[in-house]
């Protein structure tokens, strides 16, 4: 189980709300106190009179559609009733109908595919709404459709080629794509690149993460001492903040980040909970319950930086909800549901962020080890052969060809091993998984060592007690602030230790075999190589 990788090195990017709901943040306000807003006609109270004089079902329709963009609850209401009258609609408009007055509860499944319908009824009735076609790409990506997220953000763009809160959530929107170049040249192109905050700090973000240097942060830190409102400086401080910070420069990243908690939003909030967890720096600056109110993933960071880890995942999955497009939260979610050993729940928000993030190797080992997790549990089916070759396959493929994942992968290997009963190979999995991790930080060394552990205790291995002692050495070497995970975790393997029959219990499954082991090693063989002289090979050549 792992999300500490590149993909996790979080930057200050912008965060992509669905315009409803970014109405009312501070990056939507004026610099100067005036107002230039894009906004769009109301078409519900027209379309309520309309319904009133005709009582026709299509203008009910049409206004429940309307009045649901517009979050315009009593107009919903009002449509509502009229549908639920008439009979032979759309189940999706019957159902939507029945949600509005409280009848059922929300069905989630098809969800995503009738709203991008909703937003196609908006834009037939005001295709130059700028907002709306925003929203239509958050949609599409929601659902992986890329090329069409590409699309409608392009068309948006198109209506509104200076305005702040679209270009900043087209950067967010390339960068998931991988067009982080294009996310470049649309921020350097912005009219605000250097007297707007906002521009100048999503810039110096995707430059960050593009690995190369901003050209405009001389100018951006001068924006900081432009008398503008500590609301829309704060974005821009904490980016410099992290810059300092991966420059090795703490003491002055520690002065942007207390700049940055003068007025923060929920994204600097978070910035700030992470730098403290995967940096150890604290900026010194108490936040209060107030700030926190929204910020979800702040929260969540909070709670897994004191250990935590149920209600971090409670607010982790809430982060997730807010920005369902994002591959961080459910990353960080699968992480945390393993610690509590939820693997149902690893399994689905993988299923789930992979649909958004296909090629998110993160998601597709944290699946993988959640399902070997399954198994010996009496309830679950049991593991075909099949199965146990995609799982190998799956995870040399990544040893051979990916090196910041190959320690997770190696490690997921080692766990299938002890589970199946090949304790042997499963120890030497996870030694060299371990010598990955050694590169790698801190807490992935504790957190694959004291895996290690659990298993070889679970199976009973001679080596157990080893295996147990330095796993525990090297959560006591370290700060709870820098191992939260590994000292929660261990927590469980103590008990393990001193009653390993009593595992299934502890763990959640039972001491119980689920496959008819072959024979032979067959399912073990790579173009006609056992897995012990895969293992040398690797550690040969590591």
């Amino acid at each position: 189980m792992s999300f500490h990788n590149n993909e996790f090195d979080r930057k200050v990017l912008p965060i992509w709300d669905d315009s409803a709901l970014s109405g009312g943040l501070s990056e939507n306000t004026s610099l100067r106190n005036t107002t230039t807003t894009v906004t769009s006609e109301n078409l519900s109270d027209k379309l309520i009179l309309e319904l009133k004089r005709s009582d026709k079902v299509g203008i009910a329709v049409e206004l429940l559609n309307v009045a649901s963009l517009e979050r315009e609850d009593e107009a919903l209401t009002f449509a509502a009733r009229r549908i639920l009258k008439e009979s032979g609609l759309p189940t999706p408009i019957t159902i939507l109908a029945q949600q509005v007055l409280g009848q059922v509860e929300e069905v989630q499944k098809n969800l995503e595919f009738y709203k991008i319908r909703k937003l196609r009824a908006h834009l037939s009735q005001q295709p130059r709404n700028a907002l709306a076609w925003v929203d239509l790409a958050r949609e599409h990506v929601i659902l992986g459709n890329s090329s069409h997220a590409e699309k409608a953000m392009t068309i948006a763009l198109n209506l509104e080629p200076s305005h702040r809160w679209v270009t900043r959530v087209a950067s967010r929107l390339f960068v998931h794509i991988n067009l982080i170049d294009k996310s470049h040249r649309l921020l350097m192109s912005h009219p605000g690149i250097r007297n707007d905050p906002w521009i100048a700090s999503a810039e110096i973000a995707v430059s960050e993460l593009s690995g190369r240097t901003s050209k405009n942060i001389s100018t951006s830190k001068k924006l900081l001492e432009a008398g503008f409102n500590p609301k829309h400086t704060a974005e821009l401080a904490s980016a410099l903040g992290t810059l300092e910070l991966s420059a090795g420069a703490n003491k002055k990243a520690k002065n942007y980040f207390r700049n940055s908690l003068e007025a923060p939003n929920r994204n600097v909030l978070a910035q700030v909970k992470w730098v403290e967890q995967a940096h150890d720096l604290k900026a010194g600056v108490q936040i209060t319950n107030e700030q926190m109110e929204m910020a979800f993933e702040a929260k969540a960071w909070e709670n897994y930086i004191n250990g935590n880890i149920s209600k971090a995942l409670y607010f982790c999955m809430e982060w997730y909800k807010s920005e369902p497009y994002s591959s961080k939260p459910p990353m960080l979610a699968t992480y945390l549901a393993a610690l509590v050993d939820k693997y149902d729940i690893v399994i689905g928000v993988a299923i789930e962020g992979l649909k958004t993030n296909p090629d998110n190797l993160t998601l597709k080992l944290n699946k993988a080890y959640a399902e070997i997790a399954k198994i010996g549990i009496p309830t679950e089916q049991p593991v075909d052969e099949a199965t146990i070759l995609a799982w190998v396959t799956f995870f040399k493929d990544i040893i051979r060809k990916d090196k910041s994942s190959a320690s997770h992968a190696a490690a997921n290997l080692g766990m299938l091993c002890y589970r199946i009963g090949y304790l042997e190979n499963g120890k030497d999995w996870y030694n060299y998984a371990e010598t990955l991790c050694k590169s790698e930080s801190a807490e992935t060394l504790a957190m694959c060592s004291t895996y290690h552990a659990r298993e070889a205790i679970i199976a009973k291995a001679a080596w157990a007690d080893t295996v147990y002692s330095t796993a525990k050495d090297l959560v006591q070497k370290a700060s709870a602030s820098e191992l939260p995970s590994a000292l929660f975790y261990m927590k469980k393997i103590e008990i393990l230790k001193h009653t390993p029959d009593n595992w299934p219990e502890i763990l959640g499954a039972a001491n119980k075999p689920l496959i008819e082991l072959p024979p032979s090693r067959e399912i073990f063989t790579y173009k006609s190589k056992g897995i012990e002289s895969t293992v040398k090979f690797y550690l040969l050549n590591s």
